[in-house]
């Protein structure tokens, strides 16, 4: 979040003022967050991770600095989880099931994890892989197979180092899997007849498709 700071600069003698700003993180701020600030009196300051920070202005016109320090905090933001990846439409039971989210956080210094609940008692963890061009964003991913057929409404859930959370769901359905047409079989039989005399023969077969008529 992008914060407004002013600073009121004076002098007696009427010099021309500049300002310099210092941003010091206290102890609750992770290490490797920074801030963003343009040295004006009237400026901004955009901070990548949430804590206290010591924010001093030194004012100088050009003989003498005077500083004046103020404290400033930030909040932590939720991140935000979206599924960029799942299934469509419905899959056979046992077959593996992936899904991909993407989490981006305001606060770029944050870490995360995360979680998917699939909707049939089963929570695992995800893999968390950060994008290396944009640090407020990562990728989660998890695969997972279902051993029951029906709509499963999954859940991920994204978690920054702060335990702040974000949510998303989506529906994944699960059937029996098809089963193929069986090859019916022809019953063997051997049979003997005088030369010249016609014989009746009675052929047989079966199929595991009780459902299915044979002919011959």
């Amino acid at each position: 979040t992008t914060l407004p700071i002013t600073a009121t600069l004076a002098d007696l003698d009427g010099d021309t003022v500049t300002v310099t700003w210092n941003v010091a993180p206290g102890p609750d701020v992770d290490s490797g967050a920074t801030c963003a600030i343009a040295n004006l009196a009237s400026t901004t300051i955009t901070c990548t991770d949430n804590g206290t920070y010591t924010l001093t202005a030194t004012a100088s016109d050009g003989n003498t600095t005077a500083a004046a320090p103020t404290e400033l905090t930030v909040t932590n933001a939720n991140p935000n989880v979206t599924i960029t990846s799942a299934p469509t439409g419905p899959l056979p039971n046992a077959t593996p099931v992936d899904i991909t989210a993407t989490i981006t956080d305001p606060g770029t210094n944050d870490t995360h994890t995360c979680t998917i609940d699939w909707g049939d008692s089963t929570t695992t963890p995800g893999t968390i892989t950060p994008d290396p061009t944009t640090p407020s964003t990562s990728t989660c991913t998890a695969t997972h197979t279902y051993t029951t057929a029906a709509t499963h409404t999954v859940t991920i859930t994204a978690t920054d180092d702060n335990n702040a959370t974000a949510t998303t769901t989506t529906n994944i359905t699960t059937q029996p899997p098809t089963v193929g047409n069986a090859v019916p079989v022809a019953l063997a039989q051997s049979v003997d007849t005088p030369e010249d005399t016609a014989l009746a023969i009675t052929l047989a077969g079966s199929d595991a498709d009780t459902t299915d008529v044979l002919s011959f």
